[in-house]
């Protein structure tokens, strides 16, 4: 008899635990509280993470240019503090959140209103399903209600870090290089380089490298100068003056080959706006870029570069060895013909105006 009443105050107990709103705790598999996780929990998220209000969160995140990384959990949650030591020790991980992230920490409270106000919406597909803490989520302040990736249960530093670690998409309406190598085409096409450093979590860098593709900037581009894109994955040190804010990408850099340290530079949604502007301005200013350098030859992507100040004279290609690769008549102040067929390895450039040179076929 004492046996049936137990259990039947247990059942009793188990059905006025489980009738919330939102929970049931037997849909969890981490509800245990232990290793002191109330107070440790309390102890990491209260310094190393923001707590504000959801507006209050969006703003701070629009200003600075970055994602929103909301992470939901309970102060009595092993998967939580597991999840939370697992990303403290992982220097990607804290990288990529300084980089690009604003962290947003909000609690659940299994006894009284379940998800605060601010996160409901976010959370109710993982509480229906159900799925244990913590709730993970990243947002763009610009679309708050649109999440962008999703996650629950303890998290690895490894899934976590493959989560946030965006990449931005070069614009595939360009041509794009890698740094050194612009450098190199700039020279011999007298043009400019148009250095793009941006990110996926930035907005702005975003927007802009949607408007590259765009005319006239586009044109601008094509004809006036060599692009390369290099992705931010850690804070920059970037000159700004006096009583500015702290930049924020994308970062700009125009550089002229023939006059190094003379680079032009801007950032952050100024240079999105006025970034037209800016281009035509390096053009006027640089136009002598486009004077020939003499005798400037050189290999690169299966495609032979020749340049000088003399336009009409005959180009001959030779092996050191003194078998003929390939001969063709220049016209102009500059020519490209395809090298894809030329022979790996040293090869000599000779000129019918009498001047010759080697380049390394690679």
């Amino acid at each position: 008899m004492n046996y049936q009443k137990k259990l039947k105050t247990c059942i009793v107990a188990v059905f006025f635990i489980c009738s919330g709103a939102f929970v049931c705790s037997a849909q969890y598999t981490d509800t245990n509280c232990y290793n002191d996780s109330p107070a440790w929990m309390l102890e990491n998220i209260s310094t190393q993470w923001n707590q504000e209000s959801k507006q209050d969160i969006i703003q701070k995140a629009k200003a600075e240019d970055k994602y929103i990384f909301l992470f939901v959990g309970r102060p009595c949650c092993g998967y939580c503090q597991a999840t939370i030591s697992n990303t403290n020790q992982a220097a990607g991980v804290q990288s990529v959140w300084a980089n690009g992230y604003v962290k947003w920490y909000s609690y659940y409270d299994f006894t009284a209103v379940g998800a605060h106000p601010d996160v409901k919406e976010y959370v109710r597909d993982f509480v229906a399903q159900p799925c244990a803490f913590p709730y993970i989520f990243v947002l763009d302040p610009y679309q708050p209600d649109k999440v962008i990736a999703s996650s629950c249960a303890q998290q690895t530093a490894t899934t976590i870090y493959n989560m946030i670690n965006i990449k931005l998409t070069p614009n595939n309406k360009l041509t794009w290089y890698e740094e050194a190598e612009a450098l190199q085409l700039a020279e011999a096409q007298y043009k400019l380089v148009f250095k793009f450093i941006g990110r996926a979590t930035s907005y702005n860098s975003r927007k802009m490298m949607e408007s590259l593709g765009e005319e006239p900037i586009k044109s601008l581009l094509e004809e006036k100068f060599i692009l390369t894109f290099t992705e931010q994955t850690s804070p920059i040190v970037w000159p700004t003056s006096e009583g500015e804010d702290a930049p924020t990408p994308p970062y700009i850099t125009i550089i002229d080959p023939e006059k190094p340290g003379q680079n032009k530079t801007d950032w952050g949604a100024h240079a999105y706006e006025n970034l037209f502007d800016m281009l035509e301005g390096a053009v006027t200013s640089n136009e002598e870029i486009t004077l020939p350098k003499d005798n400037y030859v050189f290999i690169n992507k299966n495609t032979l570069y020749v340049s000088n100040l003399t336009g009409a004279e005959n180009i001959q290609i030779f092996t050191v060895t003194g078998q003929q690769v390939y001969s063709f008549n220049k016209t102009e102040f500059q020519a490209t013909v395809d090298a894809s067929q030329f022979p790996k390895g040293l090869l000599i450039v000779r000129s019918s105006l009498g001047w010759n040179t080697k380049i390394l076929n690679r």
